[in-house]
């Protein structure tokens, strides 16, 4: 029995404190420098995110252009300039090429 009740001791003041930490880190977030770098930063962290996204799509799309031929999608995927570029230089660099 002493033991539950340590432990739901220990898990109400560890929530405790987190609601604490929780509400401090939002109001620094809030102060107006911090608040712009923030959106600054979010908005750079989306940019590369969605650079990764269309990457890892364009190597997926060279993959069943390879693999898959004679097909009017793959025909099209084989022969879109962008789509190429990116995923045959996605692929030079995992295979080390670079």
């Amino acid at each position: 029995i002493l033991e539950s009740i340590v432990f739901l001791l220990l898990c109400i003041v560890s929530s405790l404190i987190l609601s604490i930490l929780t509400g401090v880190i939002c109001k620094v977030f809030e102060l107006p420098v911090i608040k712009n770098l923030n959106k600054l930063l979010g908005g750079i962290l989306g940019a590369v995110k969605g650079i990764g996204v269309i990457t890892v799509l364009s190597v997926f799309c060279v993959i069943v252009a390879r693999l898959i031929s004679g097909n009017e999608i793959t025909d099209a995927i084989s022969q879109a300039k962008l789509i190429n570029i990116i995923g045959e230089a996605a692929i030079r660099f995992i295979q080390g090429g670079y």
